[in-house]
């Protein structure tokens, strides 16, 4: 650089020395681009100071593109971004692995070209920063408004264990630091299903203190949504993996006809059980005692649960079977605790239709529960779940409790009408 200075460009031309001013700025170019995006020991993230660097060594690095017929300045970029910059960069931080997309955009190189380069780092990394790797790259795809790469879409339904028929592109488009998905069911075979159910396990004729006002006499599926939440899953599964391993190693029944001798009949809801093998992809664990049940809410909580989760801290601990998440198997029983909202002129009712871990239920048949005796049980014992038999001792329903939200996943919420 220093002899070329000396010559001056008049004369680099006339002495055939474009080629070697070229190189070297090409090199410059590249050199800035390196020292800009290159994390340095005690960086945090991706400081304003290496923001103006990198701006400043991109528009340089743009220059020696423009003068490229050989395309030997692009190979050299790649070179230096695929092999020098993309491992150290997504290694340090989130903000240092967008500096250097960013970068790889605004230099033109093929998207396809960049992503296959950011998979090969993330196949390099160690789990921790794949795993949040995987929430990083799905939330700037969407600030860019581009379609998530394949590879890791196949990544989200591996990490979480999602269910074939998820969606996960969608999933990944809920705006919120999480893989959330709330479809409407289009199937008129899966809300046939619901209503059948809803219709099925009513009890008009049963009557409880929980009751508000007249019971209805029937109960009618109008729309239902199917919940795709990945971390709610996700630690569902761990959980249900967990109670079946202890389940097979204190030999806890499961059949009907363990059910039918030990805890007063099998549980009404699972009338659904065969025919949603159709529309679900994961099986119900039948070892881990794992039901469909009912649970009743008010829209905004329904909103809520299947966005977050059951919240523990608003269980009453005042229950009948203390501080649990209740549910049902009847839609009369469930039907105590919904609020109804209009839409289009008709009141409709939440339903959250839930699978829930059971796993060694404890069978209750006391009149008088003893509330810190079953959550004991449960949170310190080899019990998983409660089964609160008060068609036994008031003719009304059984109830079903676990004490753990990891425990139950709400699957669909069936809105529906009532009839009097």
């Amino acid at each position: 650089e220093t002899a070329l200075l000396i010559i001056g460009n008049a004369r680099i031309h006339s002495l055939g020395l474009r080629d070697v001013q070229q190189a070297l700025e090409r090199l410059r170019s590249l050199e800035l681009l390196r020292n800009a995006l290159l994390p340095v020991p005690g960086q945090v993230g991706f400081p304003e100071l290496k923001t103006r660097a990198t701006r400043n060594a991109v528009m340089n690095m743009q220059a020696a593109l423009s003068d490229d017929p050989d395309g030997e300045a692009v190979d050299a970029l790649r070179v230096t971004m695929y092999e020098g910059l993309f491992l150290p960069c997504f290694t340090h931080s989130d903000e240092s692995a967008q500096a250097v997309i960013n970068a790889a955009f605004k230099l033109h190189l093929p998207e396809a070209e960049v992503w296959s380069a950011a998979e090969r780092v993330f196949e390099s990394s160690v789990v921790q920063r794949q795993s949040e790797l995987c929430t990083f790259i799905p939330e700037f795809c969407q600030s860019l408004s581009q379609p998530i790469p394949a590879w890791m879409l196949d990544r989200l339904r591996a990490l979480y264990r999602l269910p074939e028929n998820w969606d996960v592109a969608s999933m990944a488009k809920s705006g919120a630091r999480k893989l959330l998905a709330k479809t409407p069911v289009q199937d008129p075979r899966l809300l046939a299903l619901f209503d059948n159910l809803l219709k099925t396990t009513a009890q008009p004729h049963i009557r409880t203190r929980d009751r508000r006002g007249s019971a209805p006499k029937a109960f009618a599926a109008v729309r239902a949504v199917q919940i795709m939440n990945a971390t709610n899953w996700q630690t569902y599964l761990q959980r249900r993996d967990e109670i079946a391993n202890e389940c097979r190693t204190l030999n806890v029944g499961h059949d009907p006809l363990h059910w039918q001798q030990n805890w007063n009949g099998e549980v009404a809801s699972m009338i659904i059980k065969d025919a949603m093998r159709a529309h679900v992809t994961e099986p119900l664990l039948s070892e881990a005692n794992e039901m469909w049940l009912l649970h009743g809410t008010s829209p905004a909580a329904a909103e809520g649960i299947t966005t977050e989760d059951f919240d523990m801290t608003r269980a009453n601990p005042m229950g009948l079977f203390g501080g649990g998440v209740y549910f049902g198997e009847s839609i009369s029983k469930a039907d105590e605790y919904v609020e109804g909202a209009v839409e289009s002129g008709q009141e409709l009712f939440p339903l959250l239709l839930c699978r829930v871990c059971l796993g060694n239920v404890y069978y209750c048949d006391s009149r008088t529960p003893d509330k810190d005796g079953l959550l004991d049980r449960c949170l310190r014992k080899q019990w998983h779940s409660v089964l609160g038999d008060r068609l036994k001792t008031s003719g009304t329903f059984r109830e079903f409790i676990v004490y753990d939200n990891f425990q139950a996943f709400p699957a669909y919420i069936i809105y529906y009408t009532r009839q009097y």
